[in-house]
């Protein structure tokens, strides 16, 4: 109730400032920024994404926060936008290339545009930055389908992508094991011996993946 109710303000407060006689005071222009801000932010901490990038494209992006320009980009990463998430956060990459969110994001992107140097250049970047605990399962999700896409995977590759399964394997049957996972339908197990199967492919003697495999 608390959100639908911040929505219907920021509406409310944005449709009365659009239909308000045009001013030029520097002041008005950073009031409609935050009038646009805080409406997209509204829409999208309620799933509405498609709203959310629409009102986002209303406001300057020169002069978000980073805060605001990323949940912008996210916004179009879950319409599937990808190229265009891309073009909104290239200017952050370019003045802050170390920003783990931006370079999470470009990474995912490049691989669903199968532009696997970009994707190259991005994993690198994300696991060098990152330790093992700030990775999450989407982040090694991506990386196997990046490694599983390249050719001529190098050494470095493969432990990656062995650790990468790894780590699947962990969080599926931690998923499978807890009380919202079941609530929510999610066969944890089944996924987790998927990638168990992926593994020993590649390491037929990880005790990780046999283990999972296990009745």
């Amino acid at each position: 109730m608390t959100r639908l109710l911040t929505i219907l303000i920021c509406c409310l407060s944005l449709n009365a400032h659009a239909q308000s006689e045009p001013q030029t005071e520097a002041a008005d222009s950073l009031v409609y920024e935050e009038y646009v801000t805080a409406f997209s932010r509204a829409f999208f901490d309620n799933d509405a994404f498609e709203r959310a990038l629409k009102t986002y494209q209303k406001a300057d992006t020169a002069s978000m926060t980073d805060y605001d320009l990323l949940k912008y980009a996210m916004a179009a990463y879950f319409k599937h936008e990808y190229q265009q998430t891309l073009d909104i956060i290239s200017i952050r990459l370019e003045s802050k290339p170390c920003d783990i969110g931006f370079v999470r994001l470009a990474f995912f992107c490049a691989v669903e545009l199968k532009n696997y140097d970009d994707a190259e250049q991005y994993a690198d970047m994300l696991f060098d930055m990152s330790p093992t605990d700030q990775l999450y399962y989407y982040d090694y999700a991506y990386f196997t389908r990046y490694i599983n896409a390249k050719t001529d995977p190098s050494p470095a590759d493969t432990q990656r992508l062995i650790l990468s399964y790894e780590q699947l394997i962990s969080h599926y049957l931690t998923l499978d094991r807890s009380t919202s996972g079941r609530l929510q339908g999610k066969n944890g197990k089944t996924t987790a011996q998927t990638y168990a199967r992926k593994l020993l492919e590649i390491d037929p003697q990880n005790q990780k993946a046999k283990q999972a495999l296990q009745p």
